[in-house]
Protein backbone atom coordinates (compact mmCIF):
# COMPACT_ATOMS: atom_id res chain seq x y z
CA UNK A 1 0.00 0.00 0.00
CA UNK A 2 1.36 3.38 -0.97
CA UNK A 3 2.14 5.76 1.83
CA UNK A 4 0.06 8.90 2.15
CA UNK A 5 1.84 12.03 1.08
CA UNK A 6 1.95 15.17 3.20
CA UNK A 7 -0.98 16.74 1.35
CA UNK A 8 -3.20 13.73 2.04
CA UNK A 9 -2.25 13.75 5.73
CA UNK A 10 -2.96 17.47 5.98
CA UNK A 11 -6.29 17.02 4.23
CA UNK A 12 -7.31 14.24 6.65
CA UNK A 13 -6.47 16.41 9.67
CA UNK A 14 -8.65 19.26 8.40
CA UNK A 15 -11.59 16.91 7.78
CA UNK A 16 -14.60 17.52 10.04
CA UNK A 17 -14.70 13.84 11.01
CA UNK A 18 -11.12 14.06 12.28
CA UNK A 19 -12.09 17.08 14.37
CA UNK A 20 -15.16 15.32 15.77
CA UNK A 21 -13.22 12.20 16.73
CA UNK A 22 -10.59 14.25 18.56
CA UNK A 23 -13.21 16.26 20.43
CA UNK A 24 -15.04 13.06 21.39
CA UNK A 25 -11.87 11.69 23.01
CA UNK A 26 -11.65 14.90 25.05
CA UNK A 27 -15.19 14.43 26.36
CA UNK A 28 -16.77 17.02 24.07
CA UNK A 29 -16.66 20.80 24.30
CA UNK A 30 -17.21 22.61 27.58
CA UNK A 31 -20.49 24.47 28.07
CA UNK A 32 -20.62 27.90 29.66
CA UNK A 33 -23.86 27.21 31.55
CA UNK A 34 -22.82 24.01 33.34
CA UNK A 35 -21.41 25.31 36.60
CA UNK A 36 -22.27 25.85 40.25
CA UNK A 37 -21.01 28.35 42.82
CA UNK A 38 -20.66 27.36 46.47
CA UNK A 39 -19.97 30.29 48.79
CA UNK A 40 -19.25 29.66 52.45
CA UNK A 41 -19.98 32.78 54.45
CA UNK A 42 -17.80 33.59 57.47
CA UNK A 43 -19.99 32.06 60.19
CA UNK A 44 -18.56 34.07 63.06
CA UNK A 45 -19.26 37.20 61.03
CA UNK A 46 -22.87 36.44 59.98
CA UNK A 47 -25.22 35.60 62.82
CA UNK A 48 -28.65 35.92 61.24
CA UNK A 49 -30.22 33.01 63.09
CA UNK A 50 -32.49 30.40 61.53
CA UNK A 51 -35.59 32.58 62.01
CA UNK A 52 -34.22 35.50 60.00
CA UNK A 53 -36.28 36.58 57.00
CA UNK A 54 -33.68 35.43 54.51
CA UNK A 55 -32.69 32.39 56.57
CA UNK A 56 -29.46 31.61 58.38
CA UNK A 57 -25.99 31.55 56.87
CA UNK A 58 -26.47 28.12 55.28
CA UNK A 59 -29.83 29.09 53.78
CA UNK A 60 -28.31 32.24 52.34
CA UNK A 61 -25.41 30.27 50.87
CA UNK A 62 -27.94 27.98 49.17
CA UNK A 63 -29.82 31.00 47.82
CA UNK A 64 -26.58 32.52 46.52
CA UNK A 65 -25.82 29.25 44.71
CA UNK A 66 -29.32 29.19 43.21
CA UNK A 67 -29.36 32.80 42.00
CA UNK A 68 -25.80 33.03 40.65
CA UNK A 69 -26.32 33.46 36.91
CA UNK A 70 -22.76 33.94 35.74
CA UNK A 71 -19.12 33.84 36.79
CA UNK A 72 -15.99 35.30 35.26
CA UNK A 73 -13.12 33.03 36.21
CA UNK A 74 -9.91 34.99 36.73
CA UNK A 75 -7.04 34.52 34.35
CA UNK A 76 -3.52 33.52 35.33
CA UNK A 77 -0.76 36.10 35.27
CA UNK A 78 2.85 36.13 36.44
CA UNK A 79 4.60 39.49 36.53
CA UNK A 80 7.93 39.95 34.82
CA UNK A 81 11.07 41.27 36.53
CA UNK A 82 13.56 42.88 34.19
CA UNK A 83 17.06 42.46 35.63
CA UNK A 84 19.49 44.94 34.04
CA UNK A 85 23.00 43.81 33.21
CA UNK A 86 25.48 45.99 31.31
CA UNK A 87 22.91 47.60 29.08
CA UNK A 88 20.91 44.43 28.55
CA UNK A 89 17.81 43.06 30.20
CA UNK A 90 17.31 39.58 31.63
CA UNK A 91 13.63 38.71 32.13
CA UNK A 92 12.70 36.42 35.00
CA UNK A 93 9.34 35.42 36.53
CA UNK A 94 8.15 37.72 39.29
CA UNK A 95 5.12 37.93 41.54
CA UNK A 96 2.00 35.88 40.93
CA UNK A 97 -0.91 38.25 40.22
CA UNK A 98 -4.42 37.18 41.20
CA UNK A 99 -7.14 38.91 39.22
CA UNK A 100 -10.49 39.67 40.91
CA UNK A 101 -13.33 37.17 40.69
CA UNK A 102 -16.65 38.52 39.38
CA UNK A 103 -20.06 36.88 39.87
CA UNK A 104 -23.43 37.93 38.44
CA UNK A 105 -26.61 37.40 40.47
CA UNK A 106 -30.33 37.59 39.83
CA UNK A 107 -32.01 39.68 42.50
CA UNK A 108 -34.81 38.09 44.52
CA UNK A 109 -37.85 40.12 45.61
CA UNK A 110 -36.61 40.33 49.22
CA UNK A 111 -33.10 41.35 48.09
CA UNK A 112 -31.76 38.49 50.23
CA UNK A 113 -28.57 37.93 48.24
CA UNK A 114 -27.81 41.60 47.76
CA UNK A 115 -28.45 42.44 51.41
CA UNK A 116 -26.12 39.62 52.45
CA UNK A 117 -23.25 41.21 50.56
CA UNK A 118 -24.20 44.67 51.84
CA UNK A 119 -24.12 43.30 55.39
CA UNK A 120 -20.70 41.86 54.62
CA UNK A 121 -19.50 45.33 53.63
CA UNK A 122 -21.10 46.89 56.68
CA UNK A 123 -19.28 44.49 58.96
CA UNK A 124 -15.94 45.24 57.34
CA UNK A 125 -16.46 48.99 57.41
CA UNK A 126 -19.42 50.69 59.08
CA UNK A 127 -21.22 53.31 57.01
CA UNK A 128 -21.10 56.03 59.68
CA UNK A 129 -17.73 55.47 61.36
CA UNK A 130 -14.38 53.78 60.91
CA UNK A 131 -15.09 50.81 63.14
CA UNK A 132 -13.85 47.55 61.62
CA UNK A 133 -13.79 43.90 62.62
CA UNK A 134 -10.44 43.18 61.00
CA UNK A 135 -8.21 44.04 63.95
CA UNK A 136 -4.62 42.91 64.16
CA UNK A 137 -5.55 40.34 66.81
CA UNK A 138 -8.42 38.81 64.85
CA UNK A 139 -8.29 39.78 61.20
CA UNK A 140 -10.00 36.76 59.64
CA UNK A 141 -13.60 37.30 60.73
CA UNK A 142 -14.68 38.70 57.38
CA UNK A 143 -13.05 36.05 55.15
CA UNK A 144 -15.14 33.42 53.41
CA UNK A 145 -14.33 30.67 50.92
CA UNK A 146 -15.81 29.98 47.52
CA UNK A 147 -15.68 27.09 45.06
CA UNK A 148 -16.77 27.09 41.43
CA UNK A 149 -17.44 23.69 39.89
CA UNK A 150 -17.72 23.04 36.15
CA UNK A 151 -19.76 20.03 35.03
CA UNK A 152 -19.79 17.56 32.18
CA UNK A 153 -22.79 17.75 29.87
CA UNK A 154 -23.41 14.00 29.62
CA UNK A 155 -21.76 12.38 32.66
CA UNK A 156 -23.68 11.85 35.89
CA UNK A 157 -22.43 11.24 39.42
CA UNK A 158 -24.93 8.82 40.96
CA UNK A 159 -23.46 9.16 44.44
CA UNK A 160 -23.75 12.95 44.58
CA UNK A 161 -26.88 13.04 42.37
CA UNK A 162 -25.48 15.75 40.13
CA UNK A 163 -23.47 16.01 36.89
CA UNK A 164 -19.89 14.83 37.12
CA UNK A 165 -17.37 17.56 37.89
CA UNK A 166 -14.84 18.42 35.18
CA UNK A 167 -12.83 20.87 37.24
CA UNK A 168 -13.19 23.03 40.31
CA UNK A 169 -11.63 26.28 41.49
CA UNK A 170 -11.45 26.95 45.23
CA UNK A 171 -10.79 30.51 46.37
CA UNK A 172 -9.37 31.09 49.85
CA UNK A 173 -9.92 34.08 52.17
CA UNK A 174 -12.42 35.69 49.85
CA UNK A 175 -14.33 38.92 50.48
CA UNK A 176 -16.43 41.29 48.33
CA UNK A 177 -14.78 44.52 47.22
CA UNK A 178 -17.50 45.86 44.93
CA UNK A 179 -21.26 45.34 44.84
CA UNK A 180 -22.54 46.54 41.50
CA UNK A 181 -25.51 48.84 41.01
CA UNK A 182 -28.97 47.83 39.81
CA UNK A 183 -30.56 49.72 36.93
CA UNK A 184 -34.26 50.45 37.43
CA UNK A 185 -36.39 51.40 34.43
CA UNK A 186 -40.11 52.15 34.51
CA UNK A 187 -40.40 51.35 30.82
CA UNK A 188 -38.79 47.93 31.03
CA UNK A 189 -41.10 44.91 31.27
CA UNK A 190 -40.46 41.23 31.95
CA UNK A 191 -36.86 41.66 33.02
CA UNK A 192 -35.21 40.36 36.16
CA UNK A 193 -32.94 42.61 38.19
CA UNK A 194 -29.28 41.61 38.09
CA UNK A 195 -26.13 42.87 39.76
CA UNK A 196 -22.47 41.89 39.93
CA UNK A 197 -20.19 41.33 42.90
CA UNK A 198 -16.42 41.52 42.62
CA UNK A 199 -14.28 39.56 45.06
CA UNK A 200 -10.67 39.63 46.15
CA UNK A 201 -8.94 36.60 47.66
CA UNK A 202 -5.51 35.42 48.76
CA UNK A 203 -5.06 32.55 46.31
CA UNK A 204 -6.95 29.84 44.49
CA UNK A 205 -6.42 26.15 43.93
CA UNK A 206 -7.66 23.84 41.18
CA UNK A 207 -9.15 21.15 43.39
CA UNK A 208 -10.39 18.77 40.70
CA UNK A 209 -8.98 18.11 37.25
CA UNK A 210 -10.11 15.39 34.91
CA UNK A 211 -7.08 15.73 32.62
CA UNK A 212 -4.65 14.96 35.46
CA UNK A 213 -4.48 14.49 39.20
CA UNK A 214 -2.34 17.54 39.76
CA UNK A 215 -2.90 19.35 43.06
CA UNK A 216 -0.59 22.23 42.27
CA UNK A 217 -1.72 25.36 44.09
CA UNK A 218 -2.26 28.35 41.83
Amino acid sequence: MAKKNNWEKSSAQTNINHFKSKIEKLGGLARTNLFAVNLKLPNQFFDYGSNAQGGGSKDRSDTIKLLCRGALLPGSQVAMVDVPYRGMGYKIPGERIYEPLTLTFMNDAKHTVRNTFLDWHKGMRFVDNNYMFNTDEDNVNFFGSLEIQAYYRDKWNNTAQRPQIVTGYKFFNIWPTMIGGIELDGGSNDQVQEFTVQFEYQRYRIVERDDSRSMIEH
